[in-house]
């Protein structure tokens, strides 16, 4: 693996994040975080100072686990919410840095070039939607990581015939990702259907090889269960409860705009997904559509789509937000994972151009288009050139704290 390429990308890419954790915390808060960025984090606080997942006068599983206890021990260093806010963002940095990491090694396992490590490594830098994901203050990034890396070990387990270190790591992963956002058990679904199918299933003559990997296969999902265990226990110790709640709340605030419409009330979904997509990914897509016409049109036939595992996950996880759980405003954050597949598509599809046409400066070029297309986004210059305050979740905190005397109730 070329360390020079990997050692320039991971460095742009804390310079174009890291630089937004330098700005006073008025101007930048609120454009990226949300009102579930408190919520999880006040649990997290609550939870230092020895009160448990306590949210107002009550307990509560309404939250993602791994994201809240790993932002635990920030509230044991400090008490300051604005700088425990910013400790958290760059907690999110880390793993945003290691998805990028991983992301590189896949490609480069798969294409053994440098042109595509550096068109999907500015097609993660030069990214509004996954800057603004990583520093949401929410799991959206750590679950992503986990989903990555379960499928590197993925990938890693199909290529090698035995290896229990492998199968171990897979069920390590697994569980964390299941651990970080639970709707990671689609994923985990395809992944393990995959392997079972592949190294047991299969029509082979090698029967010991096939118990082998039966057992290895076990001893990964034991492992995921293991580590995901303890956050059940833990939710039915102080709630009574192992399905956590925010799903059940979601859903019912979702459904209420059907009001006996379905079948308009579900069109709205699906157009309010489309939009989302194409503005949320629009880089990313029009990179991967130009490379796969450009394909068709020299091959003259569709070129071999590779990560078809990803892509039926995606559309199963687009299915079930936009049919089961229709919370549209929180599309962004929900269906993130699929940025995965439209990154390693980008990237196939641009370097078999790329060797197509033995373009040497292909590598500028794509850097010159990506970067005009980030800042033509008004959103991105608002971002790093807007220093005015925000009026957000915590400006209105503060305000109404100053304002209102101690003790005024609003509302009911």
């Amino acid at each position: 693996m070329n360390k020079k390429v990997i050692i320039i990308l991971i460095l742009l890419n804390i310079l174009v994040k890291g630089v937004l954790l330098l700005y006073p915390i008025d101007s930048f808060e609120g454009k990226t975080t949300v009102d579930d960025t408190y919520y999880s984090l006040l649990i997290a606080k609550n939870i230092a100072d020895g009160k448990g997942p306590l949210s107002g006068e009550n307990f509560t599983n309404g939250f993602q686990p791994l994201y809240v206890f790993l932002s635990v021990p920030i509230y044991w260093i400090t008490s300051d919410l604005d700088f425990g806010l910013k400790l958290a963002l760059a907690l999110l940095m880390i793993f945003d840095c290691l998805s990028l990491f991983f992301l590189l090694k896949i490609i480069r396992n798969s294409t053994h070039s440098d042109f595509p490590q550096y068109l999907t490594g500015f097609l993660w830098i030069f990214n509004y939607y996954i800057i603004s994901t990583s520093l949401n203050g929410l799991e959206t990034m750590i679950a992503f990581f986990f989903l990555l890396m379960t499928y590197y070990y993925y990938l890693k387990v199909q290529k090698e015939k035995r290896s229990l270190r492998n199968y171990l790591i897979l069920g390590m992963f697994s569980g964390f990702a299941l651990f970080s956002r639970v709707d990671s058990g689609l994923f985990l679904f395809f992944i393990y259907s995959s392997i079972l199918w592949s190294k047991f299933l299969k029509r082979s003559d090698e029967n010991h090889s096939k118990k082998s990997n039966f057992k290895h296969i076990v001893y990964s999902i034991l492992t995921a269960i293991i580590i995901y265990l303890p956050w059940l226990i833990y939710s039915n110790y102080y709630t009574g409860d192992l399905y956590q709640i925010s799903g059940k709340a979601v859903r019912i605030m979702a459904l209420e705009g059907i009001e006996g419409n379905f079948i308009g009330f579900y069109l709205n979904m699906s157009k309010r997904f489309i939009i989302d997509f194409i503005f949320n990914n629009y880089i990313e897509l029009s990179m991967a559509f130009l490379f796969l016409l450009i394909l068709i049109i020299k091959e003259r036939k569709i070129p071999k789509i590779n990560h078809k595992i990803l892509l039926v996950f995606s559309l199963v996880l687009i299915s079930v937000y936009v049919l089961y759980l229709p919370a549209y405003w929180y599309f962004g954050r929900y269906l993130f994972p699929i940025v995965l597949p439209l990154l390693l598509l980008a990237a196939e599809f641009g370097n078999k151009v790329y060797k197509m046409f033995n373009f040497n400066k292909a590598i500028y070029i794509s850097f010159l288009i990506i970067v005009t297309l980030f800042i033509s986004k008004s959103k991105t210059r608002e971002l790093y050139f807007n220093f005015d305050t925000v009026k957000s979740y915590r400006y209105l905190a503060l305000h109404l704290n100053q304002e209102l005397p101690e003790g005024k109730t609003i509302g009911a």
